[in-house]
């Protein structure tokens, strides 16, 4: 970890920011692009069907975060499995509450302005991260949360 860099053999990865309007791909604010989380249908009480759900469905999340420029501004995996014992607790189902949440934040890209970031705080160690995939390094702190993408 070198400050905003993960450095490993033969590529690096750079910290997510969110971005502007102009850099997204066309039509990723449009209604055909969906978070596509499935929804659960196992038992809430199953701690490892939650666990191996969650694990895919943030999978799902981050990538769509970045889609649409909010690289600063995603949940961390504790954040993101809290909200699902709320949500369902609540009798509130998890998958349609994150698509409706992430149209909301499609629309509002549109209009509202935003920061590329919201603090200079870094993850202090390697031991915070998980990869995602190939080209995504989640960290957290369970406070904070930071991805990193891969560099071209």
């Amino acid at each position: 970890m070198q400050e905003e860099l993960i450095q490993c053999p033969g590529l690096a990865y750079e910290l997510a920011a969110n971005r502007s309007l102009e850099t997204l791909d066309d039509g990723v604010l449009e209604p055909g692009n969906r978070l596509g989380i499935v929804p659960f249908d196992g038992e809430r009480n199953d701690d490892e069907a939650v666990r191996t759900y969650l694990s895919a469905a943030y999978d799902r999340y981050i990538p769509q975060m970045l889609a649409i420029g909010l690289g600063a501004n995603t949940m961390s995996f504790t954040a993101f499995h809290n909200a699902f014992h709320t949500l369902e607790s609540g009798g509130v189902d998890f998958s349609e509450r994150m698509e409706k949440t992430y149209e909301l934040l499609k629309q509002d890209r549109k209009t509202l302005g935003l920061k590329t970031r919201y603090h200079n705080e870094l993850p202090e160690s390697l031991s915070l991260c998980e990869t995602i995939n190939r080209d995504v390094i989640v960290c957290d702190n369970v406070r904070t949360n930071w991805v990193f993408v891969r560099a071209d």
